[in-house]
């Protein structure tokens, strides 16, 4: 397949209009030779460690969930590992892809995937994309029935695989008839929510406080978490779009920052 095609392909499953406007998402790297992908390695991250899996598995393309190089770069420096890892790719002419937000906001993406584990209930576009409105940050899920947050965090654990959730709550044990999503670090999105339980992986501790002060309860089930269990989503979806011309794997490198220990956070 040539690199032309394996974007547009990216594209239709993660639109880039539907990105949020600080974000870096698309191609991030071009290689000076044109080449045909034929082996695609997934990563939530892009580590250096990630960066010479590509290349012993001879990868010709890394789609990496979340992008690289946020702040700028005006110096590239091996002893810097995130520019190590890019300059692993540069070296062995690797592509490297991020869809991030832009896979967060198409239907179908991260937050849908997110919202199909706290149980059924119809869900809603949160924040619309001024891009089409069927797409958008966040979800509102209308609870079938009221639910308890220990109850939610019980299922989250299960779906997720993770040892813990973190509650806030404005009162001891709500009942919680709606809930508002966003993977990731989702306060931006979900502090004006209209639901009574928010759900995301990080949230600084005066967001918590504005929140749990508005009477809602906040879920924290840790950032990548909320985000590394749809990449077997996406390379299904990829094997299916690809077929036989492309090779789709999993990193087996790709690990979160951090773990959690004891029972709680």
């Amino acid at each position: 397949m040539e690199l032309q095609s394996f974007i547009e392909t990216m594209e239709r499953l993660a639109p880039p209009e539907l990105a949020e406007p600080w974000d870096h998402t698309g191609l991030l790297l071009r290689p000076l030779s044109p080449r045909d992908v034929s082996t695609v390695l997934l990563t939530i991250d892009l580590t250096r460690e990630v960066a010479e899996e590509a290349v012993a598995k001879e990868a010709q393309a890394v789609v990496s969930y979340h992008p690289v190089l946020f702040g700028g770069t005006h110096r590239l420096d091996a002893r810097d590992p995130q520019l190590a890892a890019v300059m692993t790719l540069v070296k062995h002419e690797v592509a490297l892809y991020s869809p991030h937000t832009a896979l967060d906001a198409v239907r179908g993406g991260t937050n849908d995937w997110l919202a199909g584990g706290i149980g059924k209930g119809a869900a809603e576009v949160l924040r619309p994309s001024a891009a089409d409105p069927d797409h958008g940050m966040g979800r509102r899920i209308e609870l079938e029935s009221g639910t308890r947050p220990g109850d939610l965090a019980a299922r989250l654990r299960d779906f997720l695989g993770i040892d813990a959730v973190h509650i806030a709550s404005p009162s001891a044990n709500p009942l919680c008839r709606t809930a508002a999503i966003c993977v990731g670090a989702g306060a931006d999105v979900l502090l004006d929510a209209d639901a009574d339980v928010l759900i995301t992986g990080e949230m600084k501790h005066h967001d918590l406080l504005a929140a749990t002060g508005r009477g809602k309860a906040v879920l924290l089930c840790g950032h990548t978490e909320t985000e590394r269990g749809y990449l077997k989503v996406l390379a299904r979806k990829l094997r299916r779009a690809f077929g036989p011309l492309v090779r789709v794997l999993r990193s087996r490198r790709d690990r979160p920052p951090g773990r959690w220990e004891g029972k709680g956070l």
